[in-house]
Order: C-alpha cells, then sequence, then structure tokens
C-alpha cells in the first residue's frame, strides 16, 4: 500500500494553488482552483498545474471537493495548455490543451465519489519522455461559485517503474427514450481491434435519473458467440471506479457491450441523450491496463482511436539498435521467421546451417535438389524478450527442411511454414507436433488443400487456419479447425498475388491483409468471401516482406528496398485508406531482413518516461545472419509539440472495412502481367521528414486526443489492488470539436452529447467531419480497500476523452457526449463513410 508523505514544496504553477509533498518514492501535488468569482448557473473554469520536471507516473487521486459546491472536477493532461496568459478561465466548451496537443483526460470526480488507487505497477506516465507535461484542473459549479470555495484535488506520483500502462475504453450512446416505458434499454457495442490482450481492473457508470442499471457485456468473435456479463452498476450511486468482481482479459477481435437499462414510467413525452437535466445520457468507462497505454471510444457503436494515440509507435522517432540489453545467440542461421508471445518470449526460427539460394529449388518441379533431407539442428531457438538469451531448449531437429514463417495462434500455438516440405505445421510452444497442413514433399497446384511453398499462417479466434500459398500458388488457402479445406481467397481476374509473403488476420473487420511481395503492394481480402477492400503501395520503400498488427489494430509492414542504393530497410504503418503510408521508420544496418516481430521493450531501455514498443528483426542472409532489436528515439522533448505530429494517423484494420468498394472506386486495372495497377490518386506516397521518417500531406494531417483516468484513495478510498480483474471496441459519425463544444454542455447534470456539422461546416475548413462524444461520471461503490484478481500475462489498455455537443435539428448534427474536450480524433467505421476532425 502506497504511504503518505511528509515535507512541503511549492512547485512552479501558472495557475492553481499547488503544493507539492515530497518523499522518495512517491510524490503528492495538491491543485486548488484559485479565487474566480463566477456568476451564473454552470460555469466551468480552468487552471493550469505544471507537471513534475521529472518523469514519474501518475497512480492516484484524492478529491478535495464537496457535491454541495462542485458538481464535478476534471484532470486533462497536456503538452501545452490551452491558455498559459491567466491564472484562471473560463473554458466551457471550449479547449483546455493546446491546439496541436492532446487532450488526455486523467480523472474526473463527482457525488462524492470516494478516491481511487490503481494496482501497483500500474500508471500514467508524465513529465519529460511522455505527452503530458502540463495539468489543466477544470472545475464545474452548478451554482454560482461560494466565495471562499477551494475545490480540487491531490495527485499522487511514483518515480518506481511501472511494467504496466493504464489505459480506459470509453462509451457514450445517442438515443431517445419512449414516455411510459418500466424498461428501455440502450445497448452500444464495439470491437476492441487492440494489438495485445488487455486486462479489465475497474469500470465507471452515468445516467441521469431515468437510469436503473448500466451493465457491460463480452462476447468472442466465434460464430455463434453469446454476450456474457462481466459488469453491472446502479447509476444512482456515487459517481467513480468499482473494482470489476470478476477476471476480465479482452482479447484483440473481442466485441464489449455497454447497456443502459432507463425506467421513464414518469415521463409524459419522449426524453434524448443531451447536456441538461430535461435529458438522459448513457455512459460506461472501463479502465484497464497493458504492457503500452491504449484508448479507445465506442459512440453509438462506432469505434475511434486518437490521431497520434499513446502506445504507437512515435511517428518521427529514430530507429536505434537496442544492444545494451538485447544479445540473442549468433547461430541461428538465415533467419526465416520470428514471433513474440507477449509473455516474454520470443521465437526464433533459422536455417541453422542450410541456406536458400537459386540453386536450393528445380524450378520446375518446385522441390529441393537436395531430396528430402532434414535440417540435423533445432530451427527454433525459445529466446528472453528483454535479454535474447535462450530461454528455454530449442527444438525441431530433423523436422524441417526449408524452414520460413512462424506465427502464433490466439490458443497460443505456434505455426510453422517449410517451403521445402509444401506444409504448415502447428506445434505447442514445447516443440510437440499438433498437425500439418499439405503433404509432405508434394507440391499443390492451387486450387485445394495441398500447398506448394507455403509462406506464413494466420489464425483466426474460432480455428479457421489461413495460409500464404505462397512462391508457386498465388493464393490465400483457408483451411477449418480441423484441417478441412474450406476455399481460396485471391486477388479479381487476371490479376494474381505475386508471391504473397505474409498476412494478418484482423477479426474485427473481417480483412485478411497480405502482403504481395513481388507486386511491392499489401491487399485486404475480405476473409470470408475474398473480395478485394483495398491495396497499398509499398514501392516507394521497398518490397513488403512481412506483415504485422500493432497498437490500435494498425498494419505495419516489413519492406526492404532489395535493388536501390543502399537496400534500404523501413518498417511502415499503413493509413487506413488504401493506396497510404501512414508513417515510415528506417531501420539502419540490416542485411536481408525477411520477418519481424513488435514486442514491448524492457523497462530499463523505456525509463524514464511511458512504456514503448521496440521491434526484432530476423535477416535471412546467406552468412552472419542475426535477429537485431530496435527502439524508437523520440525527437527532443521540449515541451512544445513535435512537428512529427502533423503526420498522418495511424490507422486500424477496421478502417478498412469502411473501404471495401475502394477497389473499384479507385479504377485499378492490371498490367500485362497481372498485377494490380495503382492509380496515383491512390498509391500518392507520404511526405518524408526527419530521420528518414515519413510523414503526410500536411493537408491531411490529423490530431490525436487519447484520454486516461484514474483515482487513488487516503483514508475512505477505494484501492485497487493487482489481485483482481478489460474490453473492447466498432462503426462511425463526427463533428469538429469545436462545433460540439458550441453545441453542448459537458458534464453537466445531464452531461455530454455530440453533435455532428454538415460536410460543408467542416471541407470548407479543409477538414472532414468528424463526431466526437464522450461523458465523464459515474457510479461507484462506496466501499474502501476493495481487491482485485492477478494481471493476466498480457494485457493492453485504452481509455479516451469526452466531449461535448447537444442534440439540435440542423443539417448533419448527431446528439452525442458533451465534454469541454477539443482535440480531433480518427473514427472507424463499417460504414462506408469515414470523417476526421483535424
Amino acid at each position: 500500500m502506497r504511504r503518505l508523505l511528509s515535507g512541503l514544496l511549492v512547485l512552479g504553477v501558472l495557475g492553481g494553488a499547488v503544493h507539492a509533498e515530497t518523499d522518495s518514492p512517491l510524490l503528492n501535488i495538491t491543485a486548488l482552483m484559485p479565487p474566480h468569482p463566477t456568476h451564473e448557473n454552470d460555469s466551468y473554469i480552468c487552471t493550469v498545474v505544471k507537471a513534475p520536471e521529472e518523469a514519474m507516473h501518475l497512480v492516484g487521486f484524492t478529491p478535495e471537493a464537496h457535491q454541495s459546491t462542485v458538481h464535478h472536477m476534471l484532470l486533462f493532461g497536456c503538452r501545452t495548455p490551452a491558455r498559459t496568459d491567466l491564472p484562471v478561465w473560463d473554458c466551457k466548451m471550449k479547449k483546455v490543451c493546446a491546439v496541436a496537443d492532446n487532450e488526455n483526460v486523467l480523472y474526473g470526480w463527482g457525488k462524492n465519489a470516494p478516491a481511487v488507487t490503481l494496482p501497483e505497477g500500474t500508471g500514467f506516465a508524465v513529465g519529460p519522455g511522455s505527452a503530458i507535461r502540463s495539468f489543466v484542473l477544470q472545475v464545474h459549479y452548478r451554482l454560482p461559485r461560494p466565495a471562499h470555495d477551494a475545490s480540487g484535488l491531490r495527485m499522487q506520483f511514483s518515480r518506481q517503474a511501472t511494467p504496466r500502462s493504464a489505459g480506459m475504453l470509453a462509451y457514450a450512446a445517442r438515443f431517445t427514450i419512449p414516455p411510459r416505458q418500466h424498461s428501455h434499454l440502450v445497448p452500444n457495442s464495439c470491437c476492441y481491434s487492440g494489438f495485445e490482450p488487455m486486462r479489465g481492473i475497474a469500470a465507471r457508470v452515468h445516467t441521469h435519473t431515468m437510469g436503473r442499471s448500466v451493465f457491460l457485456e463480452r462476447r468472442g468473435p466465434e460464430p455463434g458467440a453469446a454476450w456474457s456479463q462481466v459488469f453491472s452498476q446502479d447509476p444512482q450511486q456515487p459517481q467513480g471506479f468499482y473494482p470489476l468482481t470478476q477476471n476480465l482479459t479482452i482479447l484483440p477481435g473481442d466485441s464489449l457491450r455497454a447497456t443502459c437499462l432507463f425506467n421513464s414510467s414518469q415521463a409524459s413525452a419522449p426524453v434524448s441523450a443531451g447536456h441538461g437535466s430535461e435529458n438522459e445520457m448513457c455512459n460506461l468507462y472501463l479502465l484497464v491496463d497493458a504492457h503500452v497505454p491504449a484508448f479507445q471510444w465506442c459512440a453509438d457503436s462506432s469505434s475511434y482511436v486518437a490521431a497520434s494515440p499513446p502506445g504507437a509507435l512515435p511517428v518521427g522517432a529514430e530507429a536505434v539498435a537496442e544492444e545494451a540489453h538485447w544479445r540473442p545467440p549468433a547461430d541461428l542461421g538465415q533467419g526465416a521467421g520470428v514471433a513474440a508471445d507477449g509473455r516474454g518470449r520470443v521465437y526464433a526460427f533459422g536455417r541453422v546451417g542450410r541456406v536458400w539460394d537459386a540453386d536450393a529449388f528445380d524450378p520446375a518441379t518446385h522441390l529441393l535438389r537436395r531430396g528430402d533431407v532434414p535440417i540435423p539442428g533445432a530451427p527454433l531457438a525459445i529466446l528472453d524478450a528483454d535479454s535474447g538469451a535462450a530461454s528455454a531448449p530449442g527444438w525441431g531437429a530433423g523436422a524441417f527442411l526449408m524452414p520460413h514463417g512462424a506465427s502464433l495462434a490466439p490458443d497460443g500455438t505456434l505455426w510453422l511454414t517449410d517451403v521445402g516440405a509444401h506444409q504448415a505445421l502447428q506445434f505447442t510452444p514445447e516443440g510437440a507436433r499438433l498437425g500439418a497442413l499439405g503433404e509432405r514433399g508434394v507440391p499443390g497446384d492451387g486450387t485445394g488443400a495441398a500447398l506448394c511453398q507455403p509462406t506464413h499462417v494466420a489464425v483466426s479466434r474460432d480455428g479457421t487456419v489461413y495460409v500464404t500459398d505462397g512462391y508457386c500458388a498465388a493464393r490465400v488457402a483457408v483451411f477449418s479447425k480441423s484441417g478441412a479445406f474450406l476455399r481460396s481467397l485471391a486477388l479479381p481476374a487476371p490479376a494474381r498475388l505475386r508471391v504473397p509473403h505474409s498476412l494478418v488476420l484482423d477479426e474485427c473487420s473481417g480483412a485478411v491483409h497480405v502482403a504481395d511481395r513481388e507486386a511491392g503492394a499489401v491487399h485486404a481480402l475480405d476473409a470470408l468471401s475474398g473480395a478485394l477492400r483495398g491495396t497499398w503501395s509499398t514501392r516507394q520503400y521497398g518490397l513488403p516482406y512481412a506483415l504485422a498488427l500493432g497498437p490500435y489494430g494498425a498494419v505495419h509492414v516489413l519492406a526492404w528496398d532489395r535493388e536501390g542504393p543502399g537496400a534500404a530497410t523501413w518498417l511502415l504503418a499503413l493509413a487506413a485508406a488504401p493506396g497510404r503510408v501512414a508513417a515510415a521508420w528506417r531501420l539502419p544496418g540490416l542485411r536481408a531482413p525477411h520477418d519481424f516481430a513488435l514486442l514491448p521493450l524492457p523497462l530499463a531501455v523505456t525509463l524514464p518516461g511511458e512504456r514503448s514498443l521496440g521491434v526484432v528483426v530476423a535477416e535471412a542472409a546467406a552468412e552472419g545472419s542475426r535477429l537485431v532489436k530496435f527502439a524508437f528515439r523520440a525527437a527532443p522533448d521540449n515541451g512544445t509539440e513535435p512537428v512529427v505530429h502533423d503526420a498522418r494517423p495511424l490507422p486500424t484494420a477496421l478502417e478498412v472495412a469502411s473501404h471495401s468498394g475502394a477497389a473499384a472506386g479507385h479504377a485499378q486495372g492490371t498490367d500485362a502481367d497481372g498485377m494490380i495497377i495503382i492509380p496515383p490518386a491512390v498509391a500518392q506516397p507520404p511526405v518524408r521528414g526527419a530521420n528518414g521518417t515519413a510523414g503526410a500531406d500536411p493537408s491531411e494531417r490529423r490530431r490525436d486526443n487519447p484520454f486516461l483516468k484514474r483515482s487513488e484513495p487516503q483514508r475512505d478510498g477505494i484501492v485497487l489492488l493487482p489481485d483482481q480483474a478489460a474490453a473492447g471496441v466498432d462503426k462511425p459519425v463526427m463533428v469538429t470539436a469545436q462545433a460540439a463544444r458550441d453545441r453542448g454542455g459537458f458534464e453537466a447534470d445531464a452531461e455530454e452529447q455530440g453533435a455532428e456539422v454538415a460536410d460543408a461546416t467542416t471541407q470548407a475548413a479543409g477538414v472532414d467531419p468528424v463526431a466526437l462524444a464522450h461523458s465523464t461520471t459515474g457510479a461507484q461503490r462506496a466501499a474502501s480497500w476493495l481487491a482485485l484478481p492477478p494481471a493476466p500475462a498480457l494485457g493492453g489498455g485504452s481509455l479516451l476523452a469526452f466531449i461535448a455537443g447537444a442534440s439540435i435539428a440542423v443539417v448533419g448534427v448527431l446528439g452525442w457526449q458533451s465534454g469541454c474536450w477539443g482535440a480531433a480524433f480518427r473514427w472507424r467505421s463499417s460504414s462506408p463513410r469515414r470523417y476526421v476532425a483535424v
């Protein structure tokens, strides 16, 4: 349990009265609203508080307020606050962080909710090395502020390492409740398309007077999967976070549904969602954690993330080989495949003394010239994810002819492809063989169950197996969980895949992304029908050798310009819209890169600051192949918004679903060899930036605005311990931040409502319309010292911010949750529309 601190230090502050109690390893900062009279009801005022000058983690909050005076308080984390010229300013429906900055909501309080402390080892990074360099405290006074009011809160910071990063999944809905109904349900479901599992920690709910219950359900992507309830709360209780009473691990592909139950039996007219006391609200906030932070929003069953969200690879950063801690074995041979399990293990699949060169195969038969002679050594090495040292005995001796791809299935089994044997093989992590696809030594013709030099495997949550097949069959072969051949996925004729070399599956969007290596392109195919959803050209950077899903479901590509000057290697993040690259990082010093894996970096590498991801690349050079790990060194942090944040937003594969007709819409054609021709409008290259990185055309820049939340106890507070147990996201609508603010109140009696602005309004400013949504209240048990179950081995999280607006009958206007929150968000939709606010 965290102890209270002694000692007093007054820190520099731009606005609020701030006191800091210091004593290693903790720091307490008390921030109070300075004197500033208000003369009307429902006033919102803000003040700036500096973050610590050293990198720390925010781990708790204790409110210093009472509901008789304060309706709610919100604490935002900013790189740069919106105002620095005034100690206090009116911030009702206005931005609290600078225009080009994130607005991270870190804490919300209402109705005398108690303080809360997060589990040990979980925290929000603040100060140097993070996006949070200052705080803005916002207080909403329902009535004119009393003369001697000094409301505020106490924040608790830790100097200790926090291996897990907190995040939030936030839910808001737009609805109308019919009158005289004893029971009316408002559901809101989204799919979590993140890159790692998350742990659910606690939840907070909010409705107005008609709300009787708010509950959360989870459902996996398997056909026929049923909803199961994981949390329920009375929204008329104090508005804070309650620990989940059962372990909740949210896996990529899970859908979570927040549902509000209303009783309108006393209403004589319909009641709509809105910010006024005459309106209603339906909100749920799920506090989660994982290795890297994640923040995601679900509004009206539409999901979105910020343009440059926490936890994503930093756009504009420089990739640097991590050699201080990473020292893998040097005898793995040609690196064929690499996979990381998120539990501290890396699986390296090498050729151990065998070399694939121009003479390895007979081009007429696709058979190895040396015949069916297996590799005598152990091609599969199991390494510690931090050090690279062998963490378990290797295996596979005498089982493989020519190793190629390695991937992990959702059930934890390992899939390895052998292009020499023409098979895809399933193993336990310990090396026990479970099954095989294809007939050993028998090349297929691309029409049935037989495979021909298969390259890679992806497995869905229901056990369906997708195999890129391969060097001599231009398709993706699909098999059932039992191994029965189901169908082939391919490009529409007369186009064809030219060496489908790698693939990833996004279960939220139902898209299979395929690296069409020799075509220099990545295609998104519908996992069921095989319909082409879109194509991205990578030729500006090289040929796509490997794919992986990163944070927020963004498709990352390992591209090698093997014929270009210097044979440069790039890591790319694809944009949501087909044909565009969102960001690019040059990976220096590599030779013949073949596969890669994303994984959390050791705390010793990322501290001080937020825990981040690294990348491990397997080289396939004939001699001296290595397994190289890279960390990403961000641009110098001088407390201002870096230019690299102007780059395009990192997409999620879910967005590809909103462009299912893109291929036809872009008038793609094929050349004489059957290769898809991508017109310039689709293949528009990104603008290169510093450090060899690539950003977007500034006219298409996107802004981020992720949101975190957290609470801490003191005496009567709620403590979230690590012994107890996160959630998911899916579809869109949009509104500019300012328009949302202008149209509604936020966290007022009936808080948070959004609005959609007509396309003409936003397009006149050169942006797409966007809808923002969020609210900050919820119910909380008045309990203390509650325990949480043990954290799962993997995690991820996502929290997001809130948004303003009111429902207004105007062209394109949507009612949603309001919040005094201003940055831009990027929405992902299952409909053909996609909106973005700047």
